[in-house]
């Protein structure tokens, strides 16, 4: 496995993991490099939130509410809503952004997706906020 390091005098704004296929890392680690400067070593200030993939998200998920779909008689919607989620660095659900999704879906889907709770994702062994993208599935019931 090759890494490229490239030094700039701009600190990094996010950090993004979990999208390295084949990358070897452990889910959801990150290395650490440390910089040498004229008055000696110094640690890279770690950003405050950083942007992860929804499947690496998914293995850390540890309490899932599922949605209850809007009960109008004849209507059996059925799809998913995308929604963009900060995550706090405690693994609860900060906010959440509409990005795809049927309009007479997003209400439940919301409502789920506050609930949903996290293990707190580490990056060099400190919790971060994370970045992510959550998709909330509504099948089509099931007849009795």
């Amino acid at each position: 496995m090759a890494v490229k390091f490239t030094l700039s005098d701009k600190p990094a704004e996010d950090v993004v993991a979990g999208n390295a296929p084949g990358s070897g890392l452990p889910t959801g680690a990150i290395g650490s490099a440390k910089t040498t400067d004229p008055q000696g070593p110094t640690d890279p200030k770690p950003p405050n939130r950083v942007r992860v993939s929804e499947g690496v998200m998914q293995t850390l998920l540890i309490h899932k509410v599922d949605p209850v779909p809007p009960a109008e008689p004849g209507m059996h919607i059925q799809g998913s809503v995308v929604l963009k989620a900060v995550i706090d660095k405690s693994g609860n659900m900060q906010s959440l952004q509409l990005v795809s999704g049927n309009p007479k879906l997003v209400p439940a889907a919301l409502e789920a997706a506050r609930q949903w709770k996290y293990q707190p994702f580490l990056l060099n062994g400190d919790p971060v906020e994370v970045e992510t993208t959550v998709q909330v599935g509504f099948a089509k019931p099931e007849s009795k």
